[in-house]
């Protein structure tokens, strides 16, 4: 048997790239474009590309200037943190922002309506007074936005969630509501009742930590209860015993302290001192104060808005100037003062007219 002839494998390719005899040689595939260089000039720059994938021109006209934009965001624009829960609260403290709001409120008790359609906001740092005539509402108002008397419509929120979404732990961390008469508990001590007002953080059996501590006698400090804090509740004074309850809604820390008339059954002298004790929370402290009164002097030298209230609603709200005029208190209690203001402290004092010249 004679032997196969060798044919070399470049005929063999150049025979299979030619096809059968008679037929029109295939095109050659085109080659590759050669990679661009990268723009910056150096290995692994914004151009470059993995090894062994074959760059694609249209790829390219894309990609290119969308990397370098990248990489010139990520130089010239760095990356800023976000702020923290601090810088947040400061900044709404200075936009004015309210922790308590109360928008188209009606409120009343078993379905009998007392006040509609009142707006009102908490703001830190201010003291909001509320006053009217006996029976108008106040402290139906007051008692609903604390969240102890579900609104007959409208809607109140604390810093900016909803008082009926919040349970009673979590929304007493946030508010205090004081009323205006409390039972005295026999044999307990001023320090003991504080220490109450640590329940809305810890529990009623859990043990007492140093931050409960701390906020116990920061409480007794500010409203100048600490030389109480070992003294019987029973056996002290009118407004000790109020500065002591004060002390106890303080102790939960919260930013929004509700009061009604916590100047009830106090001396004049106390109850200057439970109301410096509630404008230096606000100055000092930053809390948003509510507080129900009926002296309109006393409303006046202490509070930063009025609101006067009457006849189912809101007769008008503002500053202290603006609110307690002699059309408004005539309009509110049907009564004719004259409004004039103390040369020596500024504040306004009402005093009323005698009958001949209210018929004036």
């Amino acid at each position: 048997m004679s032997a196969l002839p060798v044919v070399p494998r470049v005929a063999v390719a150049r025979h299979r790239r030619a096809g059968p005899p008679g037929a029109r040689p295939r095109p050659r595939p085109p080659s590759p474009p050669p990679a661009r260089p990268s723009p910056r000039g150096r290995r692994g720059g914004a151009g470059t590309r993995p090894r062994g994938r074959a760059p694609h021109p249209e790829c390219d006209s894309v990609r290119q200037p969308l990397l370098r934009r990248v990489h010139s965001c990520a130089v010239r624009r760095p990356q800023r943190r976000p702020a923290s829960r601090r810088q947040r609260v400061s900044a709404d403290d200075e936009q004015g922002e309210a922790r308590l709001l109360a928008e188209g409120l009606d409120v009343g008790h078993a379905g009998r309506r007392v006040l509609a359609g009142v707006d009102l906001a908490l703001r830190p740092g201010r003291v909001t007074v509320l006053v009217g005539p006996n029976g108008c509402g106040k402290s139906t108002l007051l008692r609903t936005a604390a969240g102890l008397i579900p609104p007959l419509a409208g809607s109140v929120t604390l810093d900016g969630r909803p008082v009926a979404d919040l349970d009673r732990r979590r929304l007493s961390r946030g508010l205090a509501f004081l009323p205006q008469s409390s039972l005295v508990p026999a044999g307990v001590r001023v320090a003991e009742l504080v220490r109450h007002g640590r329940y809305a953080h810890r529990g009623a059996f859990a043990r007492h930590t140093d931050e409960d501590t701390e906020a116990v006698d920061w409480a007794l400090e500010v409203t100048d209860a600490a030389p109480l804090a070992e003294r019987r509740l029973d056996e002290l004074s009118g407004g000790e015993r109020q500065r002591a309850w004060l002390a106890t809604v303080l102790a939960q820390r919260a930013g929004v302290l509700l009061l009604d008339e916590p100047t009830t059954y106090l001396d004049l002298r106390h109850q200057f001192e439970v109301l410096d004790v509630v404008r230096r929370l606000a100055r000092e402290h930053r809390i948003a104060c509510g507080v129900v009164l009926h002296d309109l002097t006393q409303a006046a030298a202490y509070a930063d808005e009025v609101m006067v209230l009457a006849d189912g609603g809101t007769v008008t709200a503002g500053p202290p100037e603006a609110a307690l005029t002699p059309e408004v208190i005539h309009r509110a209690f049907g009564l004719r003062v004259s409004v004039l203001r103390d040369p020596g402290t500024g504040h306004l004092a009402c005093f009323p007219l005698p009958a001949a010249d209210a018929a004036r």
